[in-house]
């Protein structure tokens, strides 16, 4: 058989030629990391994107779930008076869904377009009231017949209302002290120097934060930029003015006043005994009408339709959830009683906490059934529970710290 020519043959890499490619790789490789390295210093620092609470935060909240309430009961009220009136025509009815759009619409651009302090405060209070408006008329738009008399509307409003509370207790909690997010508040309260507005107290407060931040910096920058303000702060030349005499400072110093001199501890109890009682019966009486009156399940839906004159049962399926919230509010009645009866006999720490729990339990469950049966109707009774609940912390605080004074 013929040797094939010679230029024919593939040549077979040697050990040599494999430690060659294999070094020339790896420096390629090498070289491309120190490239992008090199590219990544010129690009600067990595920036920094999470989220920083702002100041006043829990106080804008608040504004919004304080003006939301007031916007759905004051409105449910008003059209409860008036008849339900319409600004319609023959084609066009002009529903307050569009007010409270427009309104939350008008705190949006409020925010965006502005930086002074006071826009945040205003654009909540529109907002709350907005959302109020939007929210009332949630029935016509999850029914295909446009109900706004939808009973479940009732029980949503005021699932929504618990969420915005629960967001309210989040953003409350203090915020981590780290120098980034508190340089960001310190900025913030510099415009009160640019509004001619920083008083004594804002001064110290500011000059500690800067004190914090250039002490606990890592970044350089950061630190840097701390000890520039806090000696531009700290300067004779800014100037401060009085603290105002607002209509919230006059209320709380009022309302320490009266505290001293007219709330003392046993007559707060005897008003929370009361308050509590009164809320018992309420729970109890809720109860046993429907036992009294109806001791057949099956007739419980028509016995509800009746009292309450509102088609809230449709059918026999929604006896199971009447039978629940009959059930619990039972409990509840029991339970409160329970409490009044350690505030009694002067068994204060089980008292509110016992009492306290059970109030929670009543406004975060049993009165979304209630506002369900009883509509909006609730709204009033949802506020005596609160009122109970903070006359609890309050006595609770009060108590303890007296304790421990002495």
């Amino acid at each position: 058989m013929a040797n094939q020519p010679t230029g024919d043959r593939r040549k077979v890499p040697d050990a040599a030629d494999l430690f060659v490619r294999a070094t020339e790789s790896v420096v390629d490789g090498w070289e491309r990391a120190s490239r992008r390295e090199s590219l990544a210093k010129d690009r600067g620092p990595e920036r920094i994107r999470s989220a920083v609470k702002r100041k006043g935060a829990r106080n804008y909240v608040l504004l919004v779930i304080m003006s939301m309430a007031v916007s759905v009961a004051l409105t449910r009220l008003f059209l409860e008076l008036a008849g339900y009136p319409q600004i319609a025509t023959s084609e066009l009815h002009i529903a307050h869904v569009l007010w409270g759009g427009l309104l939350v619409f008008v705190a949006v651009l409020m925010t965006l377009t502005l930086c002074n302090r006071w826009v945040y405060s205003v654009a909540a209070i529109l907002a709350g009231l907005g959302m109020g408006l939007f929210v009332d008329e949630v029935g016509k738009f999850i029914t295909q017949s446009n109900d706004y008399f939808y009973a479940p509307a009732a029980s949503i409003i005021y699932v929504l209302f618990l969420l915005t509370v629960w967001l309210y207790m989040r953003v409350r909690r203090p915020s981590v002290q780290e120098p980034r997010a508190v340089m960001y508040r310190v900025l913030e309260g510099l415009g009160e120097v640019l509004d001619r507005d920083l008083d004594p107290e804002e001064r110290a407060e500011l000059e500690t934060r800067l004190a914090f931040v250039e002490e606990e910096a890592q970044d350089a920058d950061l630190g840097r930029m701390a000890g520039t303000l806090r000696a531009f702060v700290a300067s004779n030349e800014i100037q401060t003015v009085p603290q105002p005499e607002t209509w919230s400072v006059r209320l709380r110093r009022w309302a320490r006043e009266f505290e001293k001199r007219c709330v003392p501890c046993g007559l707060l109890r005897v008003v929370l005994v009361a308050l509590l009682v009164l809320l018992a019966l309420l729970a109890l009486g809720n109860s046993a009408r429907y036992v009294v009156d109806g001791l057949d399940p099956a007739q419980w839906g028509a016995l509800a339709n009746r009292i309450l004159r509102h088609e809230v049962v449709a059918s026999e399926g929604g006896t199971p959830v009447l039978a629940a919230w009959i059930t619990m509010e039972g409990i509840v009645g029991v339970l409160l009683l329970a409490g009044v009866s350690l505030l009694v006999v002067g068994r204060g720490h089980g008292a509110t906490r016992l009492s306290c729990g059970t109030l929670l339990f009543y406004l975060t469950v049993v009165d979304v059934l209630a506002f369900y049966y009883m509509q909006f109707s609730t709204i009033l009774l949802a506020g005596f529970q609160f009122l109970a609940l903070c006359g609890l912390r309050y006595y609770q605080r009060r108590e303890f710290s007296a304790a421990a004074g002495s």
